[in-house]
């Protein structure tokens, strides 16, 4: 389902229990890259972990990132709550012991 848009947050009064967090970061992420008027050349490779409900909302603003910067890799892997269970999607409920044992995998990278 697509995102409510940013207006119709009202000014994310309920910001703090997480309402909104994903347009905001979505708006923000969008501000910043339309002041880079040139792509950047640059280097350097890394892993973002998510929670796999937000793995493709991840995936789009890595998308629109890397359209700026230039031999920048940013790949985004979707982390499995096994600790608390598959049903649990979010990313702030994924564990450490769920990370580590995922990121040590790492032979199945898939860049967005």
């Amino acid at each position: 389902m697509e995102l409510p848009s940013y207006e119709d947050y009202e000014g994310f009064p309920q910001y703090e229990n997480g309402v909104g967090l994903m347009k905001s970061f979505e708006y923000e992420v969008e501000e910043e890259l339309e002041k880079i008027k040139i792509p950047i050349k640059t280097e350097g490779k890394f892993i973002i972990a998510t929670g796999t409900l937000a793995y493709e909302f991840i995936c789009d603003i890595v998308n629109k990132i890397k359209k700026k910067f230039i031999n920048l890799e940013l790949v985004v892997i979707p982390i499995e709550n096994n600790f608390f269970g598959k049903t649990i999607t979010v990313s702030g409920l994924v564990t450490g012991i769920d990370l580590i044992n995922q990121l040590i995998r790492l032979s199945y990278l898939n860049p967005c």
